[in-house]
C-alpha cells in the first residue's frame, strides 16, 4: 500500500494474523504482541518521541508499581528464583504497556478505516472456523496435534481459543455497532455469544453471559453499569478473601446442583484464602500459588490433601495470595485509574466498553490465572483496538 506508515503495514500485518493465531497458535500471541511493542518503540525513537512513550498515566503508572512488587516478592517468596523467573517474563509486559497507547494514538483515521475490516474479516473467520472445527470434530486440532480424529482433546486445545475470540467480540461490536440503531448495537453481541456459547468452558461461556447482560444494562443506563463494574472491581480488591470462604463453608462444595468444576472451585477458593491470612500483607510470592502443594500431595498450609490446581482460578484471590494487601492496593488504584479514563468516553460507546470490562473481570475471576501470557496478550490486543476507537479526539 503506497504511501502508507510502516506502522500501518505492520498492524494490517498483524491483525489479518490475529484470528488464525488465536485459534491455532494462542501461544503465539505474547511474542507477536512483544514484536508489535518493540517496532512501536523503535518508530518512537526515529521519530524523536522516545521521551513521550515514558510519560506515562495513572493506568500504566499503577501497572508498573504492581511489577516492581512482583519483581521485588522475589525476596520472600517459597522459591525466589522462581519467581524472579516469572517476574522476569512478566516484565516483557511492560512493553506493551508503554508502546501501544503511542501506537494507537500515531495511527491516523484513514489508515483505521483499512484496519478495522482487516481484524473484523480476520475475527469473523476464525469464529467460523471454530464453529466448523466444532461440528467435524476438530481435525484440524487433532492434525496439528498429531492425534488420531477420535482421541480425545485436551480442553485448553479449544477453551483458549474461545476466550480470546470472546475477548475480540468487544472491540468489533464497538466499532461497527455502537453507532447505530440499539438494536442493532444489542443484536451483534447477542448473535456472536449465542454462536460461541455452546462451544466453550462453562467459565468462559458465564463470562459471555455477563458481558451480555451488561451490555442490555448499559443501554439503559450506562451511567449505571460503569459504576457498578467499578463497585464490583473494588469490592474484588477489598472483600475477596471473606467472600471466598463463604461458599465453602455454606456446603457448595459437597452440594448436588453444581457441576464438578464449580465444586472444585469452590473448594481452591477457600483453601487459597486461608493461605492469604497466613501472610496478609505482602503474600508469599509471585505465581508460588502453584507450589502450595506439597510433593505428598498435601495441602503445604493445612497438611490436609486436596486436589489444588495451578492457580486459584481467581484473579482477586491470585493477586493476595501471591502479593498480599500490597498487590491488591495496587490492583485498586489501577481500577479506579481505568475507570476514570474510559469514563470521559462519549455515551454511546460505553456500554459495548463496560460490556467488554466484565468479560474481562469474570473470566479472570472463575477461570484463568492472573498471570498466563496468552491471557495478558488477549487483553493488551483488546486495549490497543479500544484505544484506536476515538470520538471527537477523545481516547479510549
Amino acid at each position: 500500500m503506497k504511501g502508507r506508515s510502516a506502522l500501518f503495514l505492520l498492524l494490517a500485518v498483524v491483525f489479518q494474523c490475529l484470528g488464525p493465531l488465536a485459534v491455532f497458535v494462542p501461544r503465539a500471541l505474547p511474542l507477536v504482541l512483544g514484536i508489535l511493542s518493540i517496532a512501536g518503540i523503535a518508530i518512537e525513537w526515529r521519530n524523536g518521541n522516545l521521551r513521550a512513550v515514558f510519560r506515562l498515566n495513572g493506568i500504566q503508572i499503577s501497572l508498573f508499581l504492581l511489577f516492581a512488587l512482583a519483581l521485588a516478592s522475589s525476596l520472600w517468596s517459597l522459591d525466589g528464583g522462581l519467581t524472579l523467573t516469572r517476574a522476569g517474563r512478566l516484565g516483557l509486559f511492560l512493553l506493551p504497556i508503554l508502546a501501544l497507547p503511542r501506537m494507537a494514538r500515531r495511527v491516523t483515521d484513514g489508515e483505521k478505516d483499512i484496519l478495522w475490516p482487516i481484524f473484523a474479516g480476520s475475527w469473523a473467520g476464525a469464529v467460523l472456523l471454530m464453529v466448523e472445527e466444532h461440528f467435524m470434530g476438530h481435525p484440524i486440532f487433532h492434525m496439528g496435534k498429531g492425534l488420531a480424529f477420535d482421541a480425545p482433546l485436551e480442553d485448553s486445545v479449544t477453551n483458549q481459543p474461545l476466550i480470546i475470540l470472546g475477548l475480540l467480540l468487544w472491540p468489533v461490536a464497538i466499532h461497527y455497532f455502537s453507532k447505530g440503531p440499539k438494536w442493532n448495537g444489542l443484536l451483534f453481541p447477542l448473535a456472536a455469544t449465542a454462536l460461541l456459547l455452546p462451544l466453550t468452558s462453562q467459565s468462559a461461556a458465564l463470562a459471555m453471559a455477563v458481558a451480555t447482560l451488561a451490555l442490555v444494562v448499559g443501554f439503559v443506563s450506562a451511567r449505571a453499569m460503569r459504576r457498578l463494574w467499578l463497585a464490583i472491581s473494588l469490592m474484588g480488591c477489598v472483600a475477596v478473601v471473606p467472600i471466598a470462604m463463604l461458599p465453602w463453608r455454606w456446603g457448595w462444595a459437597n452440594c448436588g446442583w453444581l457441576m464438578d468444576s464449580a465444586r472444585h472451585r469452590v473448594e481452591i477458593w477457600y483453601f487459597s484464602a486461608v493461605a492469604v491470612l497466613q501472610r496478609p500483607f505482602l503474600g508469599h510470592g509471585l505465581e508460588t500459588s502453584s507450589l502450595l502443594r506439597s510433593d505428598d500431595g498435601n495441602w503445604r498450609f493445612l497438611g490436609k490433601s486436596i486436589q489444588v490446581m495451578d492457580h486459584p482460578h481467581n484473579l482477586f484471590l491470585q493477586v493476595w495470595l501471591e502479593l498480599g494487601f500490597a498487590g491488591a492496593f495496587l490492583m485498586l488504584l489501577f481500577f479506579i485509574a481505568l475507570y476514570r479514563n474510559l469514563r470521559r468516553m462519549d455515551l454511546v460507546r460505553q456500554p459495548h466498553v463496560w460490556a467488554a470490562l466484565f468479560f474481562v473481570v469474570t473470566a479472570a475471576s472463575a477461570g484463568f490465572g492472573a498471570w498466563q501470557s496468552w491471557w495478558l496478550a488477549a487483553i493488551c490486543f483488546m486495549a490497543l483496538l479500544l484505544m484506536m476507537e476515538k470520538e471527537h479526539g477523545k481516547q479510549t
